[in-house]
């Protein structure tokens, strides 16, 4: 696991993280979606709900794994 400074992405659903707000979007249930997922998206997220400035219920920690998948070239050749 990598070891990195907490970086808030949204809080009282405002989008904080202007490098990565057009692909974030927050549900009512509090689902974080991500849209084209990149390599450096992963790592742990958490969720910490509020209703009318009180926690409501434990934090939520979510840990986002990326694989990158890659096609190698065909290395078959034809021969006459």
């Amino acid at each position: 696991f990598r070891h990195s400074a907490t970086v808030e992405l949204i809080a009282g659903g405002i989008k904080k993280n202007t490098e990565r707000h057009e692909r974030l979007s927050l549900e009512s249930d509090c689902s974080l979606n991500i849209k084209n997922v990149t390599e450096e998206d992963y790592g742990f997220y958490k969720c910490r709900q509020y209703v009318n400035g009180q926690k409501q219920g434990p934090d939520v920690y979510v840990y986002l794994h990326v694989l990158h998948v890659s096609v190698s070239p065909s290395s078959s050749s034809s021969s006459s």
